[in-house]
């Protein structure tokens, strides 16, 4: 099995489409990490009590996110988090004032929508990673003006985020990975399309 982080990416996924599609791609994408199919026809998915989803009895995680009609998995040989986000316009300004501290207000100020969406992705793939969510309680997400490269949990725990630019065309996707800092050297820039 992979013992590196990959991202499988698919394009013009339809996020309204029914429930079995995100599975099935899922499973694909599963399989492309090299979990055999006997293994995968017997793994179920299921939801911790925070809500994060995993395969039982597969010693594999992920990370699912979607935006717009693209449909991204981050899998790895530990726990990792995945945001992905396409940038439109949006009241940013208001969203960040009420859910972002003065420094990253701060920053969302001097960078504008694209600064706004680099630090939701992260604050949404740091939640995804610890299962608790957006709100989940996170230390500052801007260090020297610029966003974390790196965060310390309460209890210790180090995370690394990695940017991504995901953009085709006239679109442009950001996105954020949430993984172990020790596991930092485990991420290389591959995307795999399914």
């Amino acid at each position: 099995m992979n013992k590196e982080f990959r991202l499988f990416l698919l394009e013009n996924a339809d996020r309204g489409g029914r429930p079995a599609d995100s599975e099935l791609f899922l499973r694909r994408a599963a399989s492309l990490y090299g979990i055999s199919e006997p293994a995968l026809q017997a793994a179920r998915i299921c939801k911790s009590q925070a809500g994060k989803p995993y395969f039982d009895n597969l010693d594999i995680y992920f990370s699912v996110s979607h935006t717009d009609g693209l449909w991204a998995c981050l899998m790895g040989p530990v726990n990792c988090g995945l945001d992905i986000q396409v940038i439109k316009p949006c009241n940013y300004l208001k969203i960040a004032g009420r859910f972002f501290s003065a420094a990253e207000n701060a920053y969302v100020r001097s960078q504008g929508l694209e600064g706004f969406f680099a630090l939701w992705t992260r604050r949404e793939a740091a939640g995804k990673y610890s299962g608790r969510g957006f709100f989940a309680d996170l230390p500052e997400l801007v260090q020297d003006g610029c966003p974390a490269a790196a965060v310390c949990l309460p209890g210790g725990k180090e995370l690394a985020f990695i940017d991504l630019d995901l953009s085709a065309g006239q679109q442009k996707v950001s996105g954020t990975v949430c993984l172990p800092a020790a596991n930092r050297r485990d991420w290389h820039e591959a995307y795999f399309f399914i």
